[in-house]
Parts: C-alpha cells; sequence; structure tokens
C-alpha cells in the first residue's frame, strides 16, 4: 500500500475537525517558536483504527503511522504557522473569502437551531387533515404499439380521455348502490385501480395535509364535509380519480394525528408540517413586495421597479420584527448562490425569494427563542471558526504551492520528453502499438510533469519546514500505536470470523432438505 506522502492528502485530512490534544502517550512534538505542541495517541487513534477495516497491512507498520499522523496533525499546523507569518490573514482577499466562508457556515448552524427551536409549537399547532382512498384510471398520451412508444393523435387521446371517464362514471355508480360502499370500494381498488401502490391496500392513502396530493385531487378531498364516496369522479395529470374519504377534514396537532396515522403514515406527513407551519405564520412572516411575472416587476410600497433595478435599501420582508431590505436578502442569497444576481428574471427572483424567505424565517426564530445563546452555541461557533480558518489557510497554501510547482514545467521540458521517450506513448489501434504524436501525448506528458514537479516541490519543503519547526517522533509512542492497532485487528479479525461462521451455519440450514410434518394420528 502506497504511504501518504503526496500534497493532495492535505486537504483531506483538513476536513477533519483538530480536537485538543487529549491525555495519552505522545506521538510527536513541534514547536512555532513561541508555544510547543504535541500530538497524542488519542489525537489519533480514532482516525487510525478506522482504517484497520480497509487496509489490514497497516497494523504495526511504524513508518505509515509516522506518515499518517505527520500529515493529518502536524502538517496542518506547520501550514497555518507558515502563513500565519506571511501575513495572509490580514490580505483583503483572504478576509472576503473567509468572511463569506464562515457566514455561510454561521448561518446554516443558525438556520438548524431555528428548526429545534420551532419544534415545540410545529407540533402543538392544527393541521387540517384528511383520511381517504382512491381507485386510479390512467389515461395516457403515450402508448406502446407493437414495442415501440408512441404518442396518440389528439382524436385518438381524446376518445381515450372520455372512455376513461366514462368507466370511472360507471363504478362511481356501481358503487352507489352498493350496500356496503367502503368495503366494496376497496375490493374494487385492490383489482382496478392503476396506482398499484395503494391498491395493495384497497386503495387506501392514509391522513394527508394540503400540499400532498396534486391541487385538483386535494380540493376534492378536502371540500367533502361527512365521510363517504365523492360523486363525481376527478380529473387530474394522472388520470380519473374515484374518492372515497374515511375523515373528513379535521384540524388534529402532530401528536393527534400520530395516534391516528400510525408511525409509517405519520412520518411521510411530518416534512409537511414545517411549510405549512411557516407559511401560515402570518404575524412573523411579511412579505412588503409583490411580483408581476408579466412584465418583471417589483411593488414595493407605493413604487414599482424592474426587478433589476430595485434600490439596495427597499424594504422586502419582515421576519419576526426584523426588516430585510433588498441589500440584505441579496447578501445571503449571493453567499450561496455567488451569481444570483447575474440571471436576475421574475422566474428567478421567485424561486430564490421563496427559499429565502423559509431560511431567514427560522434564522430569526432561532434569535427570537434564544437559541443562539444556549448549548454553549458561541463557545461552538469560536471553536468552527478556528477550524474553518485553518482549513481555509490549508486550501490557499495548497492552491498556491500547486500553481507554483506547475509554472516550472515548461513547453520545452514537455518536448524533451517526449522525444526521449517515445516509445512509452502509444495507444492500442487493430492490434497494434502505434506512437502517439506529440499533439496526442501533449496533455498526458504535461500533467505527468506537473504531478512529478508538485511531489519533488512538496517533498524538499516538507524536510525544510520539519527541520526548521523541530518536529520529531517518539518511537516509544509509536511502538504502542503499533500494539494497539495489532489488538485492534485481532478483534476485527475474529468479530470476522464469527460472522463468517454464522453466515455459513444459517446458509446450512437454508439447504437442509425440510422433513414434512405429519400430524399425530388420532382414534377415531
Amino acid at each position: 500500500m502506497k504511504k501518504f506522502f503526496s500534497l493532495g492528502l492535505v486537504l483531506i485530512m483538513a476536513s477533519i475537525l483538530f480536537s485538543n490534544c487529549s491525555n495519552g502517550v505522545t506521538l510527536a512534538t513541534y514547536s512555532d517558536g513561541k508555544k510547543n505542541h504535541s500530538v497524542t495517541i488519542g489525537d489519533v487513534k480514532e482516525d487510525v483504527l478506522k482504517y484497520l477495516n480497509f487496509y489490514p497491512n497497516i497494523a504495526g507498520d511504524v513508518n505509515w503511522n509516522k506518515d499518517f499522523v505527520f500529515n493529518a496533525r502536524v502538517l496542518v499546523d506547520l501550514i497555518y504557522f507558515e502563513e500565519i507569518k506571511s501575513g495572509l490573514t490580514n490580505s483583503a482577499d483572504f478576509q472576503s473569502f473567509f468572511n463569506s466562508t464562515y457566514q455561510k457556515q454561521y448561518l446554516l448552524d443558525l438556520f438548524k437551531k431555528g428548526e429545534e427551536a420551532l419544534k415545540n409549537p410545529i407540533e402543538k399547532a392544527k393541521y387540517e387533515v384528511v383520511k381517504a382512498s382512491h381507485i386510479l384510471l390512467t389515461a395516457n398520451k403515450m402508448t406502446n404499439i407493437n414495442g415501440q412508444t408512441k404518442e396518440l393523435s389528439e382524436k385518438d387521446f381524446q376518445k381515450v380521455l372520455a372512455d376513461t371517464a366514462a368507466k370511472a362514471s360507471s363504478i362511481v355508480a356501481q358503487l352507489k348502490s352498493s350496500p356496503r360502499v367502503e368495503t366494496e370500494f376497496s375490493n374494487v381498488a385492490s383489482v382496478q385501480s392503476q396506482d398499484y401502490a395503494s391498491a395493495r391496500n384497497g386503495g387506501d392513502l392514509g391522513y394527508f395535509t394540503k400540499g400532498m396530493m396534486v391541487k385538483e385531487f386535494e380540493d376534492a378531498a378536502f371540500s367533502k364535509e361527512t365521510k363517504g364516496l365523492i360523486d363525481q369522479p376527478v380529473k387530474t395529470s394522472y388520470g380519473y380519480h374515484i374518492i372515497y374519504v374515511h375523515q373528513p377534514k379535521k384540524k388534529m396537532n402532530a401528536g393527534e394525528i400520530k395516534s391516528a396515522a400510525g408511525t409509517d403514515n405519520y412520518s411521510r406527513i411530518e416534512p409537511n408540517f414545517k411549510q405549512t407551519y411557516y407559511k401560515s405564520d402570518a404575524n412573523n412572516l411579511k412579505e412588503l413586495y409583490t411580483l408581476n411575472t408579466s412584465n418583471n416587476t417589483v411593488g414595493i410600497g407605493s413604487k414599482t421597479y424592474s426587478i433589476n433595478q430595485i434600490p439596495d435599501d427597499a424594504k422586502i420582508l419582515e421576519v419576526f420584527g426584523k426588516t430585510y431590505t433588498w441589500k440584505d436578502a441579496k447578501d445571503i442569497i449571493l453567499i450561496y448562490i455567488p451569481d444570483f444576481d447575474e440571471k436576475l428574471d421574475a422566474q428567478n427572483f421567485d424561486t430564490q425569494m421563496g427559499n429565502l424567505k423559509y431560511f431567514v424565517y427560522h434564522i430569526e426564530a432561532a434569535k427570537k427563542y434564544g437559541a443562539d445563546k444556549v448549548n454553549g452555541f458561541s463557545n461552538e461557533q469560536e471553536k468552527k471558526k478556528q477550524d474553518l480558518l485553518k482549513r481555509s489557510i490549508v486550501q490557499n497554501f495548497e492552491k498556491a504551492f500547486t500553481v507554483k510547482a506547475k509554472e516550472t514545467v515548461t513547453d520545452e521540458a514537455i518536448r524533451n520528453q517526449y522525444l526521449s521517450n517515445k516509445a512509452v506513448y502509444t495507444k492500442e489501434e487493430k492490434g497494434k502499438k502505434i506512437t502517439l504524436s506529440f499533439k496526442d501525448a501533449e496533455t498526458r506528458i504535461r500533467s505527468e510533469l506537473e504531478n512529478a514537479a508538485i511531489q519533488k516541490a512538496f517533498e524538499s519543503w516538507k524536510t525544510e519546514i520539519i527541520s526548521k519547526y523541530k518536529v520529531t517522533y517518539n518511537d516509544n509512542g509509536f511502538n504502542a500505536l503499533a500494539n494497539l492497532e495489532k489488538q485492534e485487528l485481532k478483534k476485527i479479525e475474529n468479530k470476522r470470523k464469527k460472522m463468517e461462521e454464522q453466515r455459513k451455519k444459517e446458509e446450512k440450514k437454508r439447504n437442509q432438505p425440510q422433513q414434512m410434518k405429519v400430524l399425530p394420528q388420532t382414534s377415531k
């Protein structure tokens, strides 16, 4: 297995959150000139042991462990020290990049806190629900003729629609005449409904709230005031629905719905509660604009603006008492969609404002309920900010280092490499090896030389940096880590062995011929 020796690993390992050194045996030490730093077994134990599941050969490999500790922990700190000394964090470009990156993370964390804060109010709120079944008769414009999918002519499609509508009306009439409509509905649905998922349950769709079904179906189901069959089939884009309402619309809270609907049905409904709740909370979410999609204009107050000419100070939202101007809105959207204002039309404006409303509603809810000030949120954010700063610095370092190393590869070097190694650059054509032309081989050669240049530059830099920051390894610590790995590997192997033995037992049991059970004879 290859050792971790390339710069590319830096960013992968930098994604691991940097924990404080825990108590344990020291593996490596280094100094930034002001403070001594160390890495212990406790710092890397969890990450190292994870690798054993995939690469058992590393168990006890001291050199592999040293490379891992250096790349995963030490290297990131050394890059951080170097870049801080170089003044990177004082540059306007870096500050702008970092502030935007941190703000993105901070707002997402605040959004999650808002979700937590709203959980209780959402569960206590009342939602209109209906429980219904349906029989679906599809009417498709596409048909299969002799194994080929073809589109029906408008005339033929209209005939299909008419025939389907007539069949649906016939079923409604049949059900109306039944003395046991609900039972008969279930029987017909299981045989004739073309919604095969619900047909298995007699057409039962369970409970649902508004926004979960297509509009025509939803309107019909929620408009029926009493239990029973809806008098006429309902046409939607899916075809014709014959609907039976088991529970007419009723307002219930989350607990009541869960009790009535059951766990499985409830888990399907629950995600809709958030959207329903926030849309209905008119007191805390107010749109201060009106959008006219026909002419790409927005009305704000008594004035109308083209979407591309909305003033920055125009007030467009009020959320939990806080007013958001157009600039406030753009600043948030641009963090996540950098080219938002370059593609601004009515549709894009409407889509992103819809997303923004939902997003800031939760952010302001977090602030209103004080969720951003509890459970160590501030301390957690400070730690995340420092971790993110390290990751951002490492990203900047890798980018600059890679560009600089690539610049050492010249066109002349690429051509010389080709001329000296033509036999290497070949391709298979009609069973024969053919030498590539320089034009065809150039991209491959450039990539090879650039990767070699990066590797060489990194190894040189690594040697220098290890000396500069006095990186030393504790062999006793690495021997202890090796023993720990070997012990863990034995556990993994024993566990796998037991699982394999269990698998074989079960397989043997399945393959055994089944004895026919004979009922004991009884005397007459």
